[in-house]
Order: C-alpha cells, then sequence, then structure tokens
C-alpha cells in the first residue's frame, strides 16, 4: 500500500466515515471532521503499522496479514461493509515478491572522486523482471 493510500485510509478510519451516524453534518461538518483527526490518532494507527511487530509487512508475510487484518477491524469498527468478493475486506492483486543478492559493490565515480555502495545498507538492486535471475555486467 502506498503511504498516501495509507492515510487516506487512516484518515477514513479515525474520522468514521462509513457509519451515517457518526459522519458530520451540516456547515460545520469540515471543522468537526478535522477535530476528530488528532495527531495521538494518526500516531497510534501510524505507530502500529510501521512497527517491529509488523515484521516490515513483506508480502504474503505474517506481518502482512496482521497489518491487513488490522486496518480491516479499524474500518469495520466505523461501521464500513467489506465491499471484496465473497463478502472480503480485499480486493485480490496478483503481487510478486522478489528477493535479490548483490554480491558486487555499486561503484561511482566523478570530478570529486569514487564512491563505493553495498547492498542492501547503501541501495537496493532491482531487476524489473520476475525472471529467475539476472546480471549486470559493467
Amino acid at each position: 500500500m502506498r503511504p498516501r493510500h495509507l492515510i487516506a485510509l487512516l484518515v477514513l478510519v479515525i474520522s468514521g466515515g462509513c457509519r451515517d451516524d457518526a459522519a458530520p453534518t451540516g456547515d460545520n461538518a469540515p471543522a468537526a471532521a478535522e477535530a476528530l483527526i488528532t495527531e495521538e490518532v494518526l500516531r497510534a494507527h501510524v505507530s502500529y503499522l510501521s512497527s517491529d511487530d509488523l515484521k516490515g509487512r513483506g508480502v504474503g508475510t505474517d506481518g502482512d496479514r496482521a497489518a491487513r487484518a488490522y486496518l480491516a477491524a479499524e474500518l469495520e469498527k466505523v461501521g464500513c461493509a467489506p465491499g471484496g468478493q465473497d463478502g472480503s475486506w480485499e480486493q485480490p492483486v496478483p503481487i510478486l515478491g522478489i528477493q535479490s543478492t548483490v554480491t558486487t559493490p555499486l561503484t561511482a565515480s566523478g570530478e570529486g572522486g569514487e564512491a563505493t555502495f553495498s547492498a542492501p545498507t547503501d541501495y537496493t538492486a532491482v531487476a524489473g523482471s520476475p525472471a529467475a535471475s539476472a546480471t549486470w555486467d559493467e
């Protein structure tokens, strides 16, 4: 989930955007909705979703499943109904997870000298293809 999509979802959850009885109405609706979105509430959601308990939320991992279950539970709390297939909270999206092993450091040179970078601490290498292997030749 992209960060901006996560924030939009959190705003929906925090503001009670699914329940008719929870949604502010009238001329002061924007101010009333804004009052529900506090730093404390946002911090609590973001803190959990970014916590080490979710172990990075990698595709198909226990952390990924826990994050999705958390979001579904929060949406249900504010009165949303699932809209996915067969009454689920999720829309199936094919996702390919790739784990790469980079054995050669990345070196860059210019007028200021040369710099060497090691993966994965200094950069992340992505092949851009689901092939079983890829090589980087010069």
